[in-house]
């Protein structure tokens, strides 16, 4: 495989499952796991509940989609000049649908009566990922991410600076490291959510989550072949249940608190093995991921993901089964997220097709 440009539709469909799992976890994951418990006496009836993992996901694409251009030579990181060329399209991709929903979350919590302007303050500044009270932002919670995301995207110009300066490998090596250390120090950090919290999950504790994206973008570039896709694919799956069932041990209580610093390692090389089959053009999981509904969700899966968590809470806490309320609550969440993406996100695009399918990844 050599290297090649523009859009790789499987990146889109990858996407598209992130988003499908984030949803699925903030809305029915609980409902499923107590009726699977329920009905069938399941040992680990909450491996149902970890769908959150697709976070894990999407800061690996990020990290993927981010990487490729400097790797492949379109794009320069040698001067102060490319850095602001850098953080002006970053800038431009991100802040103004974070900006836009900022207000909009928050007019959603005026409309309830609720006038948080700390949270709204702490969001647009991503300084909520510093609190305990507004780690999940309280006008909107999935913003969590979001102030991660935007602090690598600060932090990305010296990462490729550190890559010139000691090589690829050894920079994604202390960022494993130095995530690791982070996460186990934060696994004594006590909080509300198991899975996450303000230490575990801090920006430089999920570096690696994005060093681990750059990894799969530099073996594509390398033009890495996968013989075997099935077997990794396989593996990566393995992985991805090892870590949701030490999630759900140490839910219970039956593995120390440590080991579920490491547990995110397995999250990345799951993902990382999907990822790597998913890139390559010829393989059944690359077309598999490249059908047009999942493209389209993962093109339109930022403005999805500002608006869902704003609208999950009616549709899903009273009746979580009611097909009503699902088709309801799509119906809605697509028509808005379809607007934010068409004139917040690409206000320029023209085309449909382009808008959609043909951009080259962010």
């Amino acid at each position: 495989m050599t290297a090649r440009t523009g859009r790789i539709p499987a990146i889109d469909g990858l996407r598209g499952i992130a988003i499908l799992l984030v949803i699925y976890q903030h809305s029915i994951a609980t409902a499923v796991g107590k009726a699977s418990a329920a009905t069938f006496g399941l040992s680990f009836p909450y491996i149902t509940g970890n769908a959150w993992m697709g976070v894990s996901l999407f800061f690996i694409l990020s990290g993927f989609v981010l990487a490729i251009p400097y790797l492949q030579g379109e794009r320069q990181m040698h001067t102060r000049a490319d850095a602001f060329i850098f953080y002006k399209h970053r800038a431009l991709r991100l802040l103004p649908l974070f900006l836009f929903m900022s207000v909009v979350s928050y007019a959603f919590g005026m409309a309830i009566g609720q006038h948080n302007y700390r949270s709204l303050f702490l969001a647009v500044t991503t300084g909520s990922m510093l609190t305990r009270s507004e780690f999940f932002p309280t006008i909107n919670g999935p913003f969590w991410s979001l102030a991660i995301e935007i602090w690598f995207s600060i932090a990305f110009p010296f990462v490729l600076w550190l890559i010139a300066r000691v090589g690829f490998w050894r920079t994604v090596l202390f960022f494993l490291v130095l995530s690791v250390a982070v996460r186990l120090a934060g696994t004594h950090f006590e909080f509300i959510a198991i899975h996450q919290n303000p230490l575990k999950d801090s920006f430089i504790a999920r570096t690696d989550d994005f060093l681990i994206g750059m990894a799969i973008a530099k073996l594509y570039v390398d033009g890495v072949r996968i013989k075997n896709s099935w077997l990794l694919v396989t593996v990566g799956i393995g992985c991805l249940l090892i870590a949701a069932v030490g999630w759900d041990l140490r839910l219970q209580g039956r593995i120390p608190v440590l080991l579920t610093a490491f547990l995110n390692n397995f999250t990345q090389a799951g993902f990382a093995a999907i990822l790597l089959v998913a890139i390559q053009e010829k393989s059944a999981l690359a077309r598999a991921m490249s059908v047009w509904w999942l493209r389209i969700l993962g093109a339109m899966c930022f403005s999805i993901y500002c608006w869902h968590g704003l609208l999950i809470r009616p549709a899903f806490l009273v009746d979580p089964f009611n097909p009503a309320l699902i088709l309801e609550f799509w119906c809605v969440l697509l028509v808005l997220a379809g607007f934010t993406y068409r004139y917040i996100e690409f206000p320029h695009t023209k085309s449909t097709r382009d808008l959609f399918l043909l951009q080259k990844n962010p």
